[in-house]
């Protein structure tokens, strides 16, 4: 099954072209290591970077990810097509190239708005799990006790990353059976 993601293996990254547009979109489980990626980009300036994930949660690290949340907020927008569709709108006014990233992209409902290339990191889940309960404990805000209190509140409230790897799985079914 090409769309699998196992608990313990790595899957090669999964590619599909959907259009000649300058946008890459990378999808991937939280803690699949799409910052990885990314990291390439960001030091690019012919790029713009949005996370949708960052907007979502509140969590903006660039100013267009801040300038797209306050946007999002006004318009009282939650749905992920059109916040999809937005952040396209809003980097092409800029002029540049684009990378749009996050997990939450797998929740688009019509594939026809995707734009240019994705790339789905199909990380193995217990990685994704060991990567998302590390980077909680390593929170700078927290002493070392709370650190350890969250070290455990995390490997716990974090369990669902093995169980719902299967939303991933079902998006690259549909980018599989997906015509222009």
């Amino acid at each position: 099954m090409e769309n699998k993601i196992y608990l313990f293996r790595n899957r090669c990254e999964y590619f599909k072209v959907l259009t000649k547009d300058d946008v890459i979109n990378i999808i991937g489980e939280f803690g699949s290591l799409k910052d990885t990626l990314l990291n390439s980009y960001r030091k690019n300036k012919n790029y713009i970077v949005i996370s949708i994930d960052n907007i979502i949660f509140d969590k903006c690290v660039n100013e267009e990810e801040k300038q797209l949340k306050k946007l999002f907020d006004k318009k009282g927008i939650d749905n992920v097509d059109i916040m999809y569709k937005e952040t396209l709108k809003y980097v092409n006014s800029k002029n540049k190239k684009c990378v749009i990233e996050g997990k939450n992209l797998i929740y688009i409902d019509n594939l026809n708005i995707i734009k240019g290339r994705v790339i789905v990191e199909r990380t193995n889940t217990l990685r994704c799990y060991f990567n998302i309960v590390m980077s909680d404990y390593k929170n700078p805000k927290l002493n070392v006790k709370e650190s350890i209190k969250q070290f455990f509140i995390s490997m716990i409230s974090r369990l669902n990353i093995i169980f719902n790897k299967i939303d991933i799985e079902n998006f690259i079914k549909k980018l599989d059976n997906y015509k222009e």
